[in-house]
């Protein structure tokens, strides 16, 4: 997510959060609009459309909440690794890291048939990757995935020049090539 769609995202959230707050209290102190456009002196029919408004709103405020968190949460996205040199900085977005150490899971021909990468730094510059992969079930995963945790390692550091600490390589399924199976017996 690009750093300024995080910004609009944040503070169109906030912007409804407030809203719906401020229709809250309008809604319990008797002074909504809404209330009276329903015209109705009896009290039951009033609560009723009270409760409904509550409701309404607490929902928009949950989804505004959400909506903020979710921007923040992908700022990581935005974030960059700097490398200094002589003439400046060089600053590589995480992503781009992560597009490379998927290229490197691809390139290394180790039986994956989908995976995701995840790469976050230290303080001191250093790169933890995570590698969260699905195989084919013909692929012996020790040796396979010794191979592509190298192979991510040389790739990152040779084409960013970073220093990559761990890679950790999940295996989280283990699929048939080419068809399913029914598991029914």
């Amino acid at each position: 997510m690009q750093k300024s769609k995080q910004i609009i995202i944040m503070i169109f959230s906030v912007l409804v959060a407030l809203y719906s707050c401020l229709a809250l209290i309008t809604v319990h102190t008797g002074n909504s609009f809404l209330l009276t456009l329903t015209g109705s002196n009896l009290f039951g029919q009033q609560l009723t459309v009270r409760i409904i408004l509550t409701l309404i709103f607490l929902f928009t405020l949950a989804e505004a909440v959400y909506l903020f968190l979710y921007a923040r949460a992908n700022g990581r996205m935005s974030k960059q690794l700097v490398q200094n040199t002589e003439i400046g900085n060089i600053n590589i977005d995480v992503m781009a890291i992560e597009a490379i150490a998927m290229n490197a899971c691809k390139s290394a021909q180790a039986g994956i048939k989908s995976a995701k990468a995840k790469a976050v730094s230290d303080k001191k510059g250093n790169l933890s990757l995570t590698l969260d992969c699905t195989v084919y079930a013909e692929v012996d995963i020790p040796t396979y995935m010794l191979k592509i945790q190298e192979r991510v390692k040389k790739d990152i550091e040779r084409y960013t020049g970073l220093s990559v600490k761990t890679v950790v390589v999940r295996v989280n399924k283990v699929e048939v090539a080419g068809t399913a199976l029914d598991n029914r017996a």
